[in-house]
């Protein structure tokens, strides 16, 4: 008898301008300074990421703001 594990992240997001704008103002909302650089650098990366159509690498940025966010 085998068990199934399956783990939903806790913050379900997509590569697109509503999921970043919310995003942008959760960091905006942060109050410890070095969290929220970080969380800024990883956010631009995604934005960046989403101009150029590299989906993968967007949400690879957003993951990263989500963790220095605490999430």
């Amino acid at each position: 008898m085998s068990a199934v594990l399956t783990l939903a992240p806790a913050y379900a997001m997509d590569c697109n301008d509503a999921e970043l704008k919310k995003m942008q103002t959760d960091i905006d909302a942060m109050t410890d300074a070095t969290k929220k650089q970080e969380a800024t650098k990883h956010l631009t990366m995604a934005m960046d990421s989403m101009k150029q159509k590299d989906t993968k690498a967007c949400m690879s940025h957003m993951d990263e703001a989500m963790k220095a966010m605490g999430h």
